[in-house]
């Protein structure tokens, strides 16, 4: 025999003529099922022996001897007996990647697909361009459903040397990637879908809530502007008129002008109270922000605040019933505080 660790001609062809997919039934080969422990991963016992580099005995002529016996039991379809002597072949010395590679097949070849990886593993960290590692265990992969892994495998196998046999086991290889990257994103779609419908659901709510609270800061701007007042119908429809003019509307949403008129609306007298209080009147007038509201308000609804507070003693018509009201509706003393009412054109 050979001492440089490699078969004869005569193993090399038996060794080629394995049928890696014959698979032994757990009923004839007690090593086909591969026991697990506690947490469901393959224990320890169901991986092959490995050779101790710091104690073996380094035997490569042993090692020849054991593997061509395990190459003629393998022709005689004793896989268990091939095992046997595989492993021994691997602890009698350090094992090269065809004896590994070997031992994978036929690990595969009873199922045993785990140890069968390592094995075809070690063999490319000693020789990372074996074709044949390599195919065994795309092969490997591809019975353990590993489809990247497997297409991966068998494509650097072809580009080393190309294997019309193995050429089938590579198309099944891409074929079964593709359909798994097809679902991926299938179901990234989806969840896309799920999570953009969701954003839009929370959306609508935002602006129904926010819809909402403007509606409920509106009647609260209503309920704080008449605060004090009789809640008659007329003061109803002055609060309506108000709210339903969109500029007027938008004024009471600055709090400075809300407050503004909610001190003319609350104050004693209401809007007349105001326009007897010339300075307070040009005060108001003058602010930037209050002023324009207060002028639309008054071109809108001077009449109406002026003498349609029907809720207030006296009634509409001049305010009649005020005390030291005259039949023309206000007193001499209310006419003269009246022609101190600013001109609001001159104050544009």
């Amino acid at each position: 025999m050979t001492s440089n660790g490699n078969a004869p001609e005569d193993v090399t062809n038996s060794i080629n003529n394995l049928n890696i997919d014959d698979q032994a039934t757990e009923e004839n080969d007690p090593d086909a099922s591969q026991n697990t422990d506690g947490d469901g991963e393959i224990s320890e016992s169901e991986f092959p022996p490995t050779y101790d580099v710091l104690h073996g005995d380094d035997d490569p002529d042993a090692a020849i001897e054991h593997k061509t016996r395990a190459t003629d039991l393998l022709a005689s379809g004793d896989t268990a007996g091939a095992l046997e002597s595989l492993n021994l072949a691997v602890l009698a010395s350090d094992p090269s990647p065809s004896l590994l590679t070997l031992r994978a097949k036929t690990l595969m070849s009873v199922n045993r697909y785990r140890p069968a990886e390592l094995d075809a593993s070690s063999a490319l960290a000693i020789n990372p361009d074996s074709a044949r590692a390599l195919r065994v265990r795309g092969r490997i992969r591809m019975k353990m459903l590993e489809w990247l892994g497997a297409r991966s495998d068998l494509s650097a196998a072809q580009g080393i040397d190309f294997d019309e046999i193995v050429a089938d086991d590579l198309k099944e290889a891409v074929a079964q990637v593709k359909k798994i990257e097809g679902e991926r994103v299938k179901d990234k779609l989806e969840e896309e879908v799920k999570l953009r419908k969701r954003a839009e659901e929370i959306k609508k709510a935002n602006e129904e809530a926010e819809t909402e609270a403007k509606a409920d800061a509106a009647r609260a701007r209503a309920d704080a502007a008449t605060g004090g007042m009789p809640n008659s119908p007329d003061m109803q429809g002055l609060m309506g008129a108000i709210l339903s003019d969109p500029e007027l509307a938008a004024g009471l949403q600055n709090p400075k002008v809300m407050e503004a008129f909610s001190s003319i609306m609350s104050s004693p007298g209401g809007a007349m109270g105001i326009m007897s209080n010339p300075a307070k009147l040009q005060e108001m007038m003058q602010d930037p922000e209050v002023g324009p509201f207060m002028q639309k308000l008054m071109a809108k609804l001077g009449p109406a605040m002026m003498g349609g507070m029907g809720g207030m003693p006296g009634g509409m018509g001049g305010m009649g019933g005020m005390p030291g009201a005259t039949s023309g509706g206000a007193t001499s003393q209310n006419d003269d505080d009246l022609d101190d009412i600013p001109d609001l054109d001159d104050m544009e």
